[in-house]
């Protein structure tokens, strides 16, 4: 079984590298960090279980991650689920706002994941009121000389319309990650603290640790109301297992 989860980690995150030293300083970031995407992620009814959580530096340039899972096979991603992911997308940043009282690089894949999500809702799957029900992902493969582009489609005012949204959702994700870590102060704390003396926390070990948290201190977001969301189709493709990219270091 250990054997197993290796293999898993190795493929989402590269091998293990034990001899790449990170200072004490860094280390801390990265748990709380890391953390702070674990409990945005368990606040939220509509997020995936959290898997693990490692602050043990891996590939090439992964400090920590955390990894959550579904609970079943499923076909599609609503927008009430879709939301979910991208606070817990910005829980780490948000942590390190909050803990801190700066910004580091580190953030910077979760950045990438995020605004990816973030412009596929507005730009294919219709879920902006201001750009509306409609498709503008699609445009016409164009040589330009060494390489390949697309030819736009849409005018520069959607363009803006679209960017605007974007940056919107991501925004929006920002200030929920923030807001159910300023509430849970004290379980951050707690799981940043576990994180720096184990470096590894497993499903069973959080579960342990959500347990034992009391009721009154993990204040979870409400649910999404289930006629604010589409349905899901059983025609789209499935979502990966894993939804977060993994914490990239600091640059020096």
């Amino acid at each position: 079984m250990d054997d197993l989860t290796e293999a898993i980690d190795r493929v989402y995150a590269g091998p293990q590298r034990r001899s790449r030293i990170m200072t004490e300083k860094e280390k801390r970031s990265t748990a709380f960090h890391e953390a702070g995407h674990a409990l945005v992620g368990r606040l939220q009814p509509d997020s995936d279980p959290i898997q693990k959580i490692s602050i043990i530096p891996r590939g090439v340039a992964v400090l920590g991650y955390t990894m959550s899972s579904p609970k079943e096979d499923r076909f599609t991603r609503n927008m009430a689920e879709l939301e979910a992911d991208l606070a817990m997308t910005m829980g780490g940043r948000a942590a390190e706002k909050l803990v801190f009282d700066e910004l580091s690089t580190g953030a910077s894949s979760d950045l990438e994941s995020a605004t990816k999500v973030a412009r596929n809702m507005v730009m294919r799957y219709g879920m902006s009121p201001k750009v509306g029900s409609v498709s503008i992902s699609g445009g016409q493969e164009v040589f330009l000389g060494r390489d390949w582009g697309k030819e736009r489609t849409y005018s520069e005012r959607t363009a803006e319309t679209v960017d605007s949204e974007v940056r919107r959702l991501v925004e929006e994700a920002e200030k929920k990650a923030a807001a159910l870590l300023k509430k849970n102060r004290k379980v951050l704390d707690k799981l940043a603290a576990i994180l720096l003396e184990r470096e590894v926390v497993r499903a069973m070990s959080s579960t342990r640790f959500w347990a034992s948290s009391p009721r009154t201190t993990a204040r979870r977001a409400p649910r999404r109301a289930s006629w604010c969301s589409p349905r899901p189709s059983p025609t789209a493709a499935p979502a990966p297992w894993a939804r977060r990219s993994p914490r990239e270091p600091q640059a020096h």
